[in-house]
């Protein structure tokens, strides 16, 4: 079963007689998702040598591709309070929206939909208050389970979240987990060796070090990060000149000549400092 599974679903509300909903954020026609775009950019998007820096002109030409979609069209038209024949075909609604930015019909919103977007605005309020309060628990639960399971048998944590059938399979488990609690990082270096494709990388310091484990290796970077991030926060170091606001990632590797499973004592995150990135190629049996 995916990790992912059980995760507490964001807030959708939706406004059925408008056509507009809110999630995340962001106000959009419930058709199609599209979000507002305002009317400078849609003067760039058709108009892109309007834009004084070339970078830019070549950035709005790409993003112009979305004037080809009727949906995104239809979207921005509506966004404006801007009436249309509903069966009509693109180019036409194109040339709609192509005048009435030129018009500036598209500098502001109407009213209307400004008072809808705020009635959704507050009514969301106390349900993304609870979901982020129903997220937070569901992720320390499951981080605190990955880290006492990698504990208590490394083999069967990596069997569980990264293999099916015995094979490593990427899709099991596609998010990063972050290993609260673990510390044995010579055991899991070695066992997650023999999985090709496993990242591991430690966010924090000292005694709050916490070992990352995944798939993505940027999205392994980003949690150790956060969690780093975090930790400096509440530390608070002082002194050091700003450095504990950094964060550094360096290989991790066996020095020459050095031999980490017949080392002289077990790596263990309480005597490592900083923050570790370990790539593996695989290790053969």
């Amino acid at each position: 079963m995916s990790e992912s599974s059980g995760c507490p679903k964001r807030p959708v509300l939706i406004d059925i007689e408008s056509g507009f909903s809110l999630s995340a954020g962001r106000f959009m026609v419930t058709k199609g998702n599209v979000v507002r775009a305002n009317g400078s950019r849609l003067r760039a998007l058709f108009n892109p040598t309007s834009l004084r820096l070339r970078q830019d002109q070549e950035k709005a030409e790409k993003a112009a591709e979305a004037l080809s979609d009727k949906v995104f069209v239809a979207g921005q038209l509506k966004h404006y309070g801007i009436k249309f024949p509903r069966t009509t075909e693109l180019g036409f609604i194109r040339d709609i929206l192509r005048r009435a930015v030129e018009q500036g019909k598209c500098d502001q919103v109407p009213p209307f939909l400004r008072r809808v977007e705020e009635a959704l605005r507050r009514d969301i309020k106390p349900l993304e208050e609870e979901w982020e309060t129903k997220a937070q628990v569901w992720q320390e639960n499951r981080f605190a389970t990955a880290g006492k399971r990698a504990q208590h048998d490394i083999n069967k944590f990596l069997d569980l979240y990264f293999f099916t059938n015995g094979n490593p399979d990427p899709t099991k488990t596609p998010a990063p987990l972050a290993l609260y609690g673990y510390r044995d990082i010579h055991t899991i270096y070695v066992e997650a060796g023999r999985v090709f494709g496993l990242s591991l990388i430690s966010g924090g310091s000292g005694k709050n070090q916490v070992l990352c484990v995944g798939w993505d290796r940027f999205a392994v970077r980003k949690l150790a990060e956060t969690i780093g991030e975090t930790n400096q926060k509440d530390e608070e170091h002082q002194g050091d000149n700003g450095r504990e606001n950094e964060t550094d990632f360096q290989p991790y590797a066996a020095a020459p000549g050095q031999d980490l499973a017949n080392g002289s004592r077990p790596l263990d995150l309480e005597w490592l400092f900083g923050s570790y990135v370990i790539q593996f190629e695989g290790i053969s049996e």
